[in-house]
């Protein structure tokens, strides 16, 4: 046994010895994966218990050796693949935000000009339009599930928004949601978030008294 483990890990003195050593010492199935720097080639090394005995009363152990190389320069790849991908989603989050905002500030300096009250009223909902679009992507690139946005979560926060934006005294008026968990992809989330922000706001507007 000593042959087979020594020749499968060359360049890694003593892993096979550690690791047979520790199943039996453990009574139980020990996995290690191991590198050989000499070679830059990956092993994982198993040794397990066979519940046998030799007649000196040691313990008779398992021990296998299967090149992994392949399989962990693929795991990296992928890992580099998926860090690249947080780069560039970080990178649209923020411009998404930024451009938001701009138009959203530009809406805000014309309604600072406008003295006619409709004109005023209109160029207020369209900045609420615009922040139930920026709120999906922001929810987009602060949950784990970067595809699809938990539609309660952002029903509430948009509601919230919704009563501090008009002004709303939190005594009079609570916003609350109920239901079960709702997950939806930003293409169908976008125009639910620009429906829900009409029903609020109209809400907000005529069903209750000044």
């Amino acid at each position: 046994m000593g042959r087979v483990y020594t020749e499968a890990v060359r360049g890694v003195p003593g892993a096979g010895e550690g690791i047979v050593g520790e199943a039996a010492r453990l009574e139980r199935a020990v996995e290690r994966e191991v590198l050989d720097e000499g070679t830059g080639r990956w092993s994982l090394l198993s040794a397990y218990p066979t519940g046998y005995v030799t007649e000196e009363g040691r313990a008779v152990l398992m021990f296998m050796s299967r090149d992994i190389t392949d399989r962990k320069r693929a795991d990296e790849r992928i890992r580099a693949s998926l860090a690249e991908k947080e780069v560039l989603l970080g990178e649209i989050h923020h411009r998404v935000k930024d451009n938001m905002q701009l138009i959203m500030s530009m809406v805000n300096l014309q309604s600072a000009t406008v003295s006619d009250p409709g004109t005023r009223e209109v160029l207020k909902e369209i900045q609420h339009r615009v922040r139930s679009i920026a709120l999906v992507h922001d929810m987009l690139y602060r949950s784990e599930n970067v595809a699809e946005v938990d539609l309660l979560n952002y029903a509430r926060r948009m509601g919230e928004d919704l009563l501090q934006a008009h002004g709303v005294r939190r005594d009079r008026v609570k916003f609350a949601v109920s239901g079960e968990g709702i997950r939806l992809p930003i293409d169908q989330a976008t125009p639910c978030g620009l429906i829900l922000n009409e029903l609020i706001t109209n809400a907000l507007r005529h069903a209750f008294p000044d």
